[in-house]
């Protein structure tokens, strides 16, 4: 790109490049792994999230070499939750049931969305009666499990519930913080204009702190 807003530093381009080993290291170790899972639904979906979470990464770097004010923003939380383990007799081990708990509560972002498509007046029937086979489908699935986990004393937490287990309440602000450009609200438009009324300064205001953890 030509004539950067804000040109990558030597720093960033080297994070960049570190990234993307990591990144090559993981494709190459996930391929030995992929056979032996599939009984739990949670196993399967952190590997699809981690494979989405790459697709971020990969995006991030392409765009923060070119100019940091097009870095996106990208998160681990849910898989990092959904896979969390536990140490017993010194050894680490998944706590499964624990994720399985997890993973419904990702399975409820489906159910949500496809409930609000199947009641949208503005989309064909077809494609709305299609999304409410599908919720209809999701909150089933969502519905046996649940009952099973119940039976095991385990209960779905909420998102404010999932920070704490991880030791990391304080990233509930930034889950605030960020998610405000991913809405596109009042607070991500801040970034192009400065002040209020007259004094109001329309530009680009972007710097690279905007796009790292605090």
């Amino acid at each position: 790109m030509s004539n950067p807003i804000q040109p990558p530093s030597d720093g960033v381009k080297a994070l960049c490049d570190h990234c993307d080993r990591l990144i090559g290291a993981y494709l190459a170790g996930v391929k030995t792994k992929l056979d032996t899972i599939g009984r739990y639904e949670s196993e399967v979906e952190f590997y699809t999230l981690m494979k989405l979470m790459l697709r971020h990464f990969e995006s991030l770097t392409v765009l923060a070499r070119e100019d940091l004010v097009l870095a996106p923003l990208a998160t681990l939380l849910r898989a990092q939750y959904m896979k969390q383990v536990s140490e017993l007799d010194g050894c680490l081990f998944p706590l499964i049931h624990m994720s399985e708990v997890r993973w419904v509560l990702f399975l409820r972002s489906g159910t949500t969305q496809a409930k609000k498509l199947a009641e949208s007046i503005h989309l064909p029937k077809v494609v709305s009666t299609t999304y409410e086979a599908r919720r209809s489908l999701y909150a089933e699935f969502d519905t046996a499990i649940c009952h099973l986990l119940k039976e095991m004393n385990y209960s779905i937490p909420n998102l404010w519930e999932m920070l704490k287990e991880l030791k990391e309440p304080y990233l509930y602000e930034f889950y605030i913080l960020l998610s405000a450009y991913s809405h596109s609200n009042f607070e991500a438009a801040s970034l192009y204009k400065e002040g209020f009324g007259g004094s109001k300064k329309i530009g680009e205001f972007t710097a690279a702190s905007d796009w790292t953890s605090i």
